[in-house]
């Protein structure tokens, strides 16, 4: 998800401009990295509308849940106003979309801040507050600290204590916490009327035999423990119910989307159910557990036989149907290497089809319905990477 794609799709919401270019900048501090490579067809917008949702608070939907966990939910709460001033003067006066650091985080970083997320969520917090400064001449006098004006953490040259990735984890928690609690209160009454809306629509699906909200919920968060071994605790939560033309999701049908959120390790889950009658439409996967760069060609012929078994056995074990035709899709450049994910179709007699994408790593990154001739217009295509100059080219093919 780049900025284009979100700047386009905020554009279509009923806001003022300011807020708008808020909820962009916002939103690329949220998702972490930014995808590259092979696209993911209906997904895309979906994704970031589902974002969008999370990082606005509800200025397309309503409240956001919050943190599905009670210690986070108290310490966000326990701020003083002083405090949340403080933090809301801060993101008013980024002058960049996106949080930056001064130097990339090492793995054995990445590996502690993982396992001090999961303990800062069950109350260890850390002892002292990041500190917060004004200029780079300031910053000096600091080993850690962040620099609002370009929003940037300034990490020591030596690797990080646990107590500093904690001071980072609560800072970056209760920003989060802190700038949806604003649109929360400045929306109020369109998110009133919005949940006044969806209660009704919601009431006249279950009349007619669909689900509920909560019944969405929990067949949701099934897939997320059996699909990634993720329980959701910690994580930031919402579930919004979604009409069948909206503009955003684009799937045809009423549905509920649940989002989860991993603001500090990145990780976004967005899994969406038919409202109608439960069934799994799709879930997307983008975050860190995907390796950002893809493998060798000749790595890749390896590892497709083992990843297209994992996709058959979930399709086998999850659709419980029989498709009459296979085939593998991905992208490689011009120095025999992969884009990072690779996708498996699965086309029903009826010409329906159900894709399954995983990074090579073996990560679910994408399961749900597709549409074939985006494939098939791909077949042969050849496009060029930014300022790399490195041509990509389409890899489709049947089982």
């Amino acid at each position: 998800m780049n900025t284009k794609d979100l700047k386009d799709a905020v554009n279509g919401i009923n806001m003022r401009d300011e807020m708008k270019k808020e909820v962009v900048r916002n939103v690329m501090k949220q998702t972490g990295k930014k995808r590259k490579g092979m696209k993911t067809f209906r997904w895309q917008k979906m994704a970031a509308a589902a974002v969008i949702v999370i990082a606005a608070g509800g200025v397309i939907g309503f409240p956001v849940r919050a943190f599905v966990n009670s210690y986070v939910q108290e310490r966000m709460e326990e701020m003083s106003k002083e405090e949340k001033e403080v933090i809301v003067d801060a993101i008013d006066h980024m002058q960049v979309e996106a949080d930056s650091l001064s130097r990339e985080y090492t793995e054995n970083e990445k590996e502690r801040r993982q396992a001090l997320y999961q303990q800062y969520v069950q109350g260890v917090f850390p002892e002292s507050e990041l500190p917060l400064v004004d200029s780079e001449k300031e910053a000096e006098q600091y080993e850690l600290c962040y620099l609002r004006a370009t929003s940037k953490f300034y990490l020591p040259e030596r690797e990080l204590t646990d107590e500093e990735l904690l001071e980072i984890i609560d800072f970056t928690l209760k920003g989060n916490y802190t700038i949806t609690q604003r649109y929360e209160e400045e929306y109020a009454e369109e998110i009133a009327k919005t949940k006044e809306q969806t209660d009704e629509e919601i009431k006249a699906i279950v009349e007619e035999g669909g689900i509920t909200q909560q019944q969405a919920e929990e067949i949701a968060t099934k897939y997320l423990l059996n699909l990634y071994n993720v329980t959701g605790q910690g994580l930031k939560f919402d579930c919004n119910y979604k009409g069948a033309d909206d503009e955003f999701t684009g799937v045809g049908e009423e549905n509920y989307l649940a989002c989860w959120q991993d603001i500090v390790n990145h990780d976004n889950y967005f899994i969406c159910i038919s409202a109608h009658d439960g069934r799994l439409i799709g879930l997307m996967y983008s975050g860190e557990k995907i390796p950002e760069d893809g493998i060798k060609a000749e790595e890749a012929a390896e590892k497709i036989s083992v990843l297209h078994a994992k996709a058959a056995d979930l399709i086998k074990k999850d659709r419980k149907e029989t498709y009459q035709k296979e085939y593998i899709f991905y992208e490689k450049y011009d120095d025999d290497t992969t884009t990072e994910c690779v996708k498996f179709i699965f086309e029903k007699e009826d010409g329906s089809v159900y894709t399954v994408e995983y990074g090579w790593n073996g990560m679910l990154s994408y399961y749900g319905e597709d549409d074939l001739s985006d494939y098939h217009d791909g077949i042969g295509r050849t496009r060029f990477i930014g300022n790399q100059g490195k041509r990509v080219e389409s890899v489709f093919k049947q089982f």
